[in-house]
C-alpha cells in the first residue's frame, strides 16, 4: 500500500510543478491579451485624433467659405448702391454729365472750376459741393452732391467697421476697394488734386473717421509698393 502523505505531498509537488511551468505562460497571455486591447484603443483613439483633426480642418475651411462669400456680398451690395455708382461715377473723371435727380434732366459735375467749355447743362463743381459750410448758402445743385457723398462715405466707412470688429482684415478689404479708395486719395492721375484735397478736408471736418482709416491705409500700401519696385530698379 503506499502512504497516503506520500501522495500528497507527490500531488503538491504536481501542482507546484504546473504553477512554475504554467504560470509564466498564463502571464504572457494575460498581458498579451491586455496589451491587445491597448493596440486597439490606441488604433481607436487615433482613428477618433484624426477623424476630430479632419473634422476641425473642414469646419475651418468651411469658415473661411462663408466668410469670403459674406465679404463679396457685401461688396456686391456697396457697388450696386445707386448713390455708391452715381458718386464713383462723378469722381472717375473730370467732367461727367450726370442725372442727379430722378427724372430730371442731366447736368455737368466737374471736379474743380477749371472747366471752361461752353456748356448748355447746369454745372455743379465738386470741390465748391464740398467746402465747409460757411454765409455763402449752398445751391440745390450742390446740396444733392453732398448728401450723395454723404451717404458714399457712410457706406464706404462700414467696412472699415467690419474690419474694427475682427470680420475681416484690411488686406482682404483692400482687394475689392483699392480701386474706389484711389479715387479720394489720391491714386488716380484723372482726379483732380485740388478735389482729393476737398475730400481729405470734408471727412475731417464733418466726422468720418472710417473713411479716413481705410484712405490712410490705402496710401501706406501705395508708398509701400512704390519702394518696392523703386528698390527692384536699383
Amino acid at each position: 500500500m503506499h502512504d497516503p502523505g506520500c501522495a500528497a505531498t507527490a500531488a503538491e509537488q504536481i501542482r507546484l510543478w504546473l504553477s512554475v511551468l504554467l504560470g509564466p505562460l498564463v502571464t504572457a497571455i494575460g498581458f498579451g491579451f491586455i496589451y491587445k486591447q491597448i493596440q486597439i484603443a490606441a488604433l481607436q483613439a487615433g482613428t477618433s485624433a484624426r477623424v476630430a483633426e479632419r473634422a476641425a480642418t473642414e469646419a475651418a475651411q468651411q469658415q473661411v467659405w462663408k466668410k469670403a462669400e459674406f465679404l463679396a456680398n457685401q461688396v456686391k451690395d456697396f457697388f450696386g448702391d445707386e448713390t455708391v455708382k452715381k458718386v464713383t461715377y462723378m469722381l472717375d473723371w473730370h467732367v461727367r454729365s450726370i442725372q442727379l435727380e430722378p427724372g430730371k434732366e442731366k447736368i455737368l459735375s466737374c471736379h474743380d472750376g477749371e472747366f471752361d467749355a461752353t456748356r448748355k447743362h447746369e454745372l455743379v463743381i465738386l470741390t465748391s459741393a464740398l467746402r465747409q459750410n460757411d454765409s455763402t448758402p449752398f445751391t440745390k445743385l450742390e446740396m444733392l452732391v453732398r448728401d450723395d457723398f454723404d451717404w458714399f462715405f457712410f457706406r464706404l466707412g462700414q467696412f472699415q467697421h467690419m474690419i474694427q470688429a475682427g470680420l475681416f482684415s484690411y488686406a482682404e478689404v483692400e482687394v475689392h476697394l483699392s480701386y474706389v479708395l484711389d479715387l479720394i486719395s489720391g491714386g488716380i492721375d484723372h482726379v483732380s488734386p485740388k478735389l482729393v484735397e476737398a475730400i481729405d478736408r470734408y471727412v475731417q471736418l464733418y466726422d468720418f473717421p472710417a473713411v479716413a482709416v481705410l484712405t490712410a491705409a490705402r496710401t501706406s500700401t501705395r508708398g509701400k509698393a512704390k519702394e518696392r519696385v523703386a528698390q527692384a530698379g536699383e
